[in-house]
């Protein structure tokens, strides 16, 4: 999971502390970005077979805007 400025795409910050990730939530801890504006970016491979992972990474990008105080 990935914190993606709305006005610099290219400077996504990680998010590395997640708490639950299952196949329909995922829950972490916001880091701090330095930017107003982001968006919420999850980028796998998970193909959901256990021993296969699909050959390119798939990128779901959130639609809605998380603003930092």
């Amino acid at each position: 999971m990935y914190f993606v400025p709305v006005n610099d795409p290219g400077r996504a910050t990680k998010v590395s502390r997640i708490a639950e990730n299952t196949a329909s939530r995922v829950t972490g801890i916001a880091p701090t970005v330095g930017y107003v504006n982001s968006r919420i970016e999850i980028r796998t491979q998970f193909s959901g077979s256990g021993d296969r992972l699909l050959k390119a990474p798939r990128t779901i990008t959130g639609t809605f805007v998380l603003e930092e105080s």
